[in-house]
């Protein structure tokens, strides 16, 4: 089932005010992990989608801000500030005591960027970005959305092709489809720092993914020969013979069918459950959800993972869990999710509607995962329709 919401798009206001911070910036060169987004001026206004990404990438030491008050998020974006947050998102080995650039015009005495060389230096090495010609990088040149595209999608091991007609066309498509670059980038665009973030922020979490899916090679163990010695002769012994034992199966024991959802209600209506795994709520009609009922297939745990595609991971406030019995079982998302309505009145739609960032649906995904260890995704789409 689709989602009209990017996935860039965080959770406003109400849960935004519930994320810990996480991001370093570009320009700076120490990190005080301990800034959010409210330690900068010019961010006041910024809406809680935007603000959630940039201190979650904070407290991973990715951004800081241009001053102590202000995260200049307003302004383009330098080739030199791409480079290092570039760098830092993909974890590519930063080696500081580099103290010249392979490029003419970035000296180590220049107070712009000097401090940028070990990490030009290192995203040129790996890979990630070029200079534009003759020797040169361009290191105080504003970025476009096209030159941060291209960079972002080979970060993540992709081929990009740049024969095409605008040349970083491909690039684009590809940081779109891969949920990194909101849907109509225009690559020609001048990058700002709210770009940067936005794209930081879905650069990393693709390439997070990524490494968590590809398996670590187990290394062949070597085997230490054993020396020859002279056998012992054993004395002819009567066997014993051994008791008989009955052995009980663990609860996994030939069971390899994941749970699934076999019904669910909210108000009293039925949603519309596809391929035991995907519920789709329509809200036409409905001001406030006020119960729910979820019917499984067998004992199990139902766990929240992420909500408009943010992963919950890392904000143990918002996990919620759930021990189901086979068969029907009170909703209790429903109540978790009206206890962050500020309004205290309960689930309203309108509280979706505000979570969603004006999209037509708000997806929440997790997973049902039964006592022998099987584990099923699944989704719960609320659904209000056209605007």
């Amino acid at each position: 089932m689709g989602i009209k919401a990017s996935k860039w798009l965080l959770l406003p206001l109400g849960l935004s005010l519930l994320l810990p911070s996480t991001v370093i910036s570009a320009e700076d060169t120490t990190r005080t992990a301990s800034k959010t987004s409210a330690d900068f001026k010019d961010l006041a206004g910024v809406d809680a989608a935007l603000k959630a990404k940039i201190d979650a990438l904070l407290a991973k030491g990715v951004f800081e801000g241009v001053s102590d008050d202000s995260f200049g998020i307003d302004g383009n974006l330098t080739r030199a500030q791409m480079a290092k947050v570039l760098t830092l998102i993909y974890g590519v080995n930063i080696d500081n005591s580099v103290r010249a650039s392979s490029f003419t015009d970035v000296k180590a005495d220049s107070e712009a960027n000097g401090w940028a060389i070990p990490y030009i230096e290192a995203a040129k090495k790996a890979g990630l970005i070029d200079g534009i010609g003759g020797n040169a990088f361009a290191p105080s040149d504003n970025a476009t959305l096209g030159q941060f595209a291209t960079a972002l999608v080979k970060g993540l091991g992709k081929k990009v092709d740049v024969s095409g007609s605008p040349w970083y066309s491909d690039a684009v498509k590809q940081a779109i489809e891969n949920k990194i670059l909101p849907e109509g980038s225009s690559g020609d665009k001048l990058a700002t720092r709210a770009d940067l973030v936005v794209g930081a922020y879905g650069g990393q979490q693709v390439y997070e993914e990524i490494k968590q899916s590809t398996p670590t090679p187990t290394p062949t163990p070597t085997s230490t020969p054993t020396p020859t010695s002279t056998p012992t002769p054993t004395p002819t012994s009567t066997p014993t013979p051994m008791p008989t034992s009955t052995s009980t199966p663990g609860p996994s024991s030939g069971d390899t069918t994941a749970p699934s959802i076999t019904a669910a209600t909210v108000n009293g209506q039925n949603v519309a459950v596809t391929g035991g795994a995907n519920g789709t709520i329509s809200l036409t009609g409905i001001d406030y959800l006020e119960t729910g009922t979820i019917s499984v297939s067998e004992a199990s745990t139902l766990t929240v993972t992420a909500i408009q595609g943010i992963d919950l991971a890392d904000y143990p406030s918002l996990s919620f869990a759930q021990t189901l019995t086979a068969g029907s079982n009170t909703l209790d998302l429903i109540g978790k999710l009206g206890s962050l309505d500020s309004q205290g009145d309960g689930l309203s739609v309108n509280y979706l509607k505000m979570l969603s960032n004006s999209s037509n649906q708000l997806v929440i995904s997790g997973t049902l995962k039964d006592i022998a260890g099987n584990s099923r995704a699944v989704t719960f789409t609320f659904d209000w329709g056209e605007q």
